[in-house]
């Protein structure tokens, strides 16, 4: 099998805007139908790379570079179901790829954010401060209900955009830009965010500016820097078993450690117990707790190290979680090849506790007692709108169904959204997937927005974990999102 993915890179490295990259994110992103969209492929002699039967749609689809080829933004105009899917985005570097995914019109207004009078494109002076509007609303189950307002965060060439008395004023429904020029151009993105009791929602606007005469700024001016302190000739390491150091986003030398008789997992999600080895059972994430995203499908993996032993999950009551083969079953566990690993699929996910026990098959030889060795899971809901953290509603697929030797991309760029507004950081959050049937990691750079993987083979299927990471100067932050590939013969 041949894997396409970035060039291994050094964990906690400081980023700038790499050798290429999509704004405003690699993966996959859904669209209204009937709207407008910009998106950018930024880096040297960027192009895009669009299917054959869409080149010649120049009504509905076209390409601009600006700021001398550095950037060329992708125009779709009115959405539908002939424009979804892959387009690449290539410059002398490498390729990056993103998925439009259409959302269909719906007939009324409700259970949905819209934007309202806000205009897609701009074209302003050279100089000038420029107002961006943004203007959300949710509409609940009610139509005659008033409509709630989303929480909105501003972002530029993947960044989310802080307070800047020089550059950037946030304001409830707006941003402004001050003294715009040659390389403030592109495309902003107003991204709004709405918590429900069960789902977390979120939808993205773009917002295209470009300079009148734009041309004639190119020599009077030179390519902006973001200022980049880097961690010199540091890199990450473990001082204990129970202490890790690392260089935070604003470039120096922090620490974090666990507490007594508990150590870091080895992808640093968190602390677990020093004495967790050698179990009969283990759950996949390894982990004795997950925040979660609500109204996003989760599954969890339950393998048994004992081939005398298979796992059963169970509700914290003790109640046994039944295998269903419906998709419309919320709460359901399955199998795949191997009858010592259990799948939990909740969709969508549900807060609590799930325990996975041990369970020993009915047999006339066996007729002894059997000790019940039992595992568990705590999932508790990430309020991400109300402080800040990882979110993975734009990352990634929950599963993915392929045929042998087709073609598969596995999404995983997850986002850092801080709506607490208290720093201003130019990083992005690091990521990798991996596989668990052989515990492969799969390194992912800013260049890259998941694993492009040819010609599959069925020894590929099962369970990935997209993982992504933020160190920041008082909290490494880490998150996961199980991701399911079931792969079958070709027809």
């Amino acid at each position: 099998m041949k894997y396409i993915q970035g060039s291994s890179f050094v964990w906690f490295l400081i980023t700038t805007i790499s050798a290429v990259t999509i704004s405003p994110h690699g993966g996959y992103l859904s669209v209204d139908e009937g709207a407008d969209l910009y998106i950018e492929c930024i880096g040297t002699n960027p192009q895009w790379i669009i299917a054959q039967r869409l080149t010649s749609d120049t009504a509905h689809i076209s390409t601009e570079l600006i700021e001398y080829n550095r950037k060329s933004i992708l125009t779709i105009h009115g959405m539908d179901g002939t424009l979804a899917g892959p387009y690449l985005c290539q410059t002398n570097e490498s390729v990056s790829t993103i998925i439009l995914q259409l959302i269909k019109r719906k007939s009324d207004m409700t259970k949905q954010i819209r934007f309202m009078s806000t205009t897609t494109n701009q074209t302003v002076v050279h100089g000038d401060h420029v107002r961006l509007n943004c203007f959300a609303q949710y509409y609940s189950e009610k139509a005659m209900d008033s409509p709630y307002l989303p929480k909105l965060l501003w972002f530029f060439e993947r960044r989310q955009i802080h307070n800047n008395s020089e550059k950037y004023v946030l304001g409830t429904d707006s941003l402004v830009i001050r003294d715009f020029n040659y390389y403030d151009q592109g495309v902003y993105y107003c991204r709004a965010f709405i918590t429900l009791r069960n789902s977390f929602l979120s939808k993205l606007y773009p917002i295209y500016v470009q300079l009148q005469n734009a041309s004639s700024f190119i020599n009077d001016t030179f390519l902006s820097k973001i200022e980049n302190k880097k961690c010199i000739d540091f890199h990450e390491h473990l001082i204990t078993n129970n202490t890790i150091t690392y260089c935070n986003t604003d470039g120096y030398v922090s620490n974090q450690t666990c507490p007594i008789n508990q150590i870091w997992y080895e992808d640093y999600l968190q602390c677990i117990p020093s004495t967790n080895h050698n179990q009969i059972l283990q759950i996949f994430p390894n982990l004795s707790h997950i925040n979660v995203e609500l109204g996003r499908i989760y599954t969890f993996l339950c393998q048994s190290n004992d081939q005398h032993v298979e796992p059963e999950w169970t509700y914290e009551n003790g109640t046994i979680i039944g295998a269903s083969t419906s998709t419309d079953q919320q709460i359901t566990t399955y199998t795949l090849s191997d009858p010592h690993a259990l799948y939990l699929r909740l969709a969508p996910v549900t807060i609590g506790t799930y325990i996975c026990r041990s369970h020993s098959p009915a047999s006339p030889m066996n007729q002894t007692e059997v000790t019940v060795t039992t595992t568990s899971i705590t999932l508790t809901a990430q309020i991400i709108a109300e402080t800040n953290g990882i979110s993975f509603q734009s990352s990634t697929l929950p599963e993915y169904h392929v045929r042998t030797n087709s073609t598969l991309f596995i999404a995983c760029r997850p986002e850092y959204f801080d709506f607490q507004l208290k720093r201003n950081s130019t990083s992005v959050t690091i990521a990798h997937l991996i596989r668990l049937n052989d515990n492969h990691h799969f390194q992912l750079s800013e260049t890259m927005d998941g694993l492009l993987i040819d010609r599959i083979g069925k020894n590929e299927s099962g369970m990935y974990l997209c993982h992504g990471k933020i160190p920041l100067p008082n909290q490494l932050i880490s998150s996961i999102y199980p991701v399911m590939v079931f792969i079958s013969d070709p027809l």
